[in-house]
């Protein structure tokens, strides 16, 4: 009876399970593909794409059909994603990873490096930068590989989201002495507590935790509700900058003097900014108003690199500088002290203090080349949103001369 009951189970497990394998359709690509490129079928295969019904053709087409006409093939961009999951690029198109191959091309070094560095070759700068659209027609054309874009964390053929969602997936690209966040935050207690406990850990932030919050939505094919991570990168949203820094603030009146010392505590886990200084600053601004509101002082602290080039100028074009000249960069988890003074503003019983922290691209800095060919990659030019200043966190206060403390209040 056992013995009958045990036939009966496996029969059905083989009758289902063959029922669930042949439910999906099998490309008229893969007997070929399975001799030719092996590892590509069975990634493929693995993957939920796969099982979604999603078929060779629908990313390649359906031309390529022998040997020797493989050209034939579409390769994809994220408009083929877009088919799915529109959402996500949408998202992406509208931060700053979309401009990453602008942003390596517009460096004057980029022309002076070998084509297998810089170019399809993908060996150097470019296999990290080709996660950013290329914008002529012309580069495209150029480089039929490498403009998917969405499989430099989503790698092919697989394209697992837990494998975008894993912080070894950024590891690749940030990195090094010119960006080494990954460094930064591995060593952290973050980083630390993370490659202890693994994916699993509840403990310890991961780049994607930050970088990519979470949002409810539909899934690709919008048969359910379920979280969505951003894709934007941005790392001056909302949402994150209010959690990434603390001020802390307080006057001290001395007469016809005040001096004003103000603590900026940096809360993550690597420096701030952390990308090449043309790119990005960081700057605390303190402004002062005394009778009937008029300003009577304003001073502003940037936060960065500057940097000699061989002739003994200031830039901020690191890859052309010979020597560091001043490092006042935000280091990790560091708490700085700014002390600023100014003279008390007189004929009012108290004054107002306002204390600003900014994220800003500095437009004004750059070479005037540099900065028409940034601006030539975006209709909006230099007006465009990514290259506007972005205020992470405001504070104010009123102190009262007499007193000489500072009370601290909303912002207006």
């Amino acid at each position: 009876m056992n013995y009958l009951r045990v036939a009966l189970i496996l029969g059905c497990v083989f009758l289902f399970s063959n029922t669930a394998f042949s439910a999906t359709p099998k490309s008229a690509c893969i007997e070929c593909h399975k001799k030719v490129t092996p590892g590509v079928v069975q990634q493929h295969l693995e993957g939920k794409m796969s099982k979604a019904g999603v078929d060779c053709s629908t990313c390649h087409g359906s031309d390529h059909k022998k040997m020797d006409d493989a050209k034939l093939a579409k390769l994809p961009t994220p408009e083929t994603c877009a088919g799915c999951h529109k959402k996500q690029v949408d998202q992406f198109k509208s931060g700053k990873h979309e401009l990453a191959w602008i942003a390596g091309t517009a460096m004057p070094m980029w022309a002076h490096q070998p084509s297998a560095v810089v170019g399809g070759g993908y060996k150097g700068c470019s296999s990290c930068h080709k996660i950013g659209v290329k914008p002529s027609a012309e580069e495209k054309y150029q480089y039929r590989y490498g403009n998917a874009q969405c499989d430099s964390c989503h790698t092919r053929h697989s394209f697992k989201k837990s494998e975008a969602l894993d912080p070894r997936a950024c590891q690749t690209c940030h990195m090094g002495f010119d960006h080494p966040q990954w460094e930064m935050w591995s060593t952290s207690k973050h980083g630390t507590i993370w490659q202890i406990e693994g994916n699993k850990s509840k403990r310890a932030p991961t780049c994607q935790t930050c970088h990519m919050p979470q949002g409810f939505d539909s899934s690709a094919n919008e048969e359910k509700k379920r979280d969505i991570a951003g894709h934007e990168f941005n790392g001056k949203s909302p949402a994150l900058r209010k959690q990434a820094f603390d001020l802390d603030y307080e006057t001290e009146v001395q007469g016809a003097k005040t001096k004003l010392i103000v603590k900026v505590k940096n809360l993550v886990p690597h420096n701030v900014p952390t990308t090449h200084p043309i790119w990005n600053q960081v700057y605390l601004q303190v402004s002062i108003r005394g009778l009937n509101l008029r300003e009577v002082f304003k001073e502003k602290r940037i936060y960065g690199r500057t940097f000699a080039d061989a002739k003994g100028n200031k830039t901020l074009m690191d890859h052309d500088a010979v020597k560091l000249i001043e490092d006042t960069v935000l280091k990790a988890e560091e708490t700085r002290v700014e002390s600023f003074a100014f003279p008390t503003p007189g004929g009012t019983p108290s004054f107002d203090v306002e204390i600003s922290l900014h994220y800003a691209t500095p437009g004004e800095l750059w070479p005037e080349a540099f900065a028409k060919r940034v601006a030539s990659f975006t209709a909006r030019g230099m007006t465009d949103p990514v290259f506007k200043s972005s205020e992470i966190t405001k504070h104010c206060g009123n102190t009262k001369v007499a007193e000489g403390k500072l009370k601290k209040l909303p912002c207006p």
